[in-house]
């Protein structure tokens, strides 16, 4: 027996996240929630919740001092930071850093 434990301690990832090739991929998915990230769509308002967007498939809620400029039910692009908390509301809390206009239209049902 034995012979197929021989490399085991070769294996072993004791650095805290970081490999061989200096990569730190403990915290590779925390610096994709700190990026600037520009969404696209139509926010409304949730009661409790505030002003929710839905970008793509999901939903964002909005936070931050520029959240009283945004404007409701109106095809906008927003320009922030996802925060990762996702919230009793549904979505992801999205801190909003600019507001702009977008050419796209709002279809509600």
């Amino acid at each position: 027996m034995g012979g197929q434990y021989d490399n085991r301690s070769n294996s072993c990832d004791c650095s805290g996240g970081l490999r061989g090739d200096g990569h730190d991929y403990a915290s590779r998915g925390r610096e994709t929630e700190s990026r600037p990230t520009t969404l696209e769509g139509c926010p409304y308002w949730v009661p409790v919740c505030g002003i929710v967007m839905g970008a793509g498939s999901n939903t964002y809620v909005l936070s931050g001092a520029l959240v009283p400029l945004v404007p409701l039910y109106t095809p906008i692009t927003v320009r922030g930071r996802k925060s990762g908390n996702n919230n009793f509301c549904g979505g992801t809390q999205f801190e909003v850093k600019a507001v702009g206009r977008s050419q796209k239209s709002c279809v509600w049902r």
